[in-house]
């Protein structure tokens, strides 16, 4: 409790306080479980505004796809990767290996039938080098790997494992966000971004752009 009531004190926000927390907890678990305590001692967490989804960090992507490679997961690592570089929801990337799901030849589109999208309009996806090498893997593994139930309780251990338990803004939507902040970055005009997300208002799209510092002052700088 002293600990993060210091931490709270420093200004720190109650996400990160909460994050140094879960931390704790998953080593003081881990020393019941070798018997080197008897019981784990628990702190309430501090409550945080859930505010709206964010985008993840470059860090971030590196950490989850880390973890789930690392965890025999390579599949919804590629899905992350899928999410990040295209802006896929994650039902249009489960539905990668569908018949009426056309993948280009040379894997640098993807055609989703309207049945996938919310728009109810086909649309084409295309594909960077790092979502072409995903998407061909996700291709051949997503059918034999992925059901509802295994993928949240996949999740949920890298969610607790990277220390975002309480986190409400750790999902796999915010891979959509993450693609739409990093186009908006390298200055893509949010018409564009719209089309590639599959969003029919441009006002839906500006959601889910978050523009880092470094975009912000580049943009005060050519004033």
């Amino acid at each position: 409790v002293d600990y993060r009531d210091y931490l709270a004190s420093t200004g720190m926000a109650d996400g990160t306080v909460n994050r140094h927390l879960s931390g704790i907890s998953s080593c003081l678990t881990k020393a019941v479980e070798k018997k080197v305590l008897t019981y784990a001692p628990r702190c309430k967490y501090l409550s945080e505004s859930k505010g709206r989804p964010r985008s993840f960090s470059s860090d971030e992507v590196f950490q989850i796809t880390d973890h789930f490679i690392k965890a025999g997961e390579e599949w919804i690592a590629d899905m992350v990767i899928v999410g990040c570089n295209t802006g896929m929801r994650k039902s249009e990337i489960v539905a990668l290996a569908d018949d009426d799901v056309i993948v280009a030849t040379d894997y640098s589109s993807v055609w989703l039938p309207k049945r996938l999208t919310k728009t109810k309009e086909g649309r084409k996806v295309m594909l960077n080098e790092k979502a072409q090498k995903a998407v061909r893997r996700l291709v051949k593994s997503i059918k034999a790997s992925y059901t509802h139930d295994i993928f949240y309780d996949r999740w949920w251990v890298c969610k607790e494992a990277l220390g975002y338990r309480h986190d409400d803004t750790f999902v796999f939507h915010v891979t959509r966000h993450t693609a739409a902040t990093n186009m908006a970055n390298k200055s893509v005009n949010s018409k564009t971004i719209a089309r590639i997300l599959g969003h029919k208002n441009e006002k839906t799209t500006a959601q889910y752009m978050h523009p880092s510092d470094d975009a912000m002052s580049d943009a005060v700088n050519v004033i």
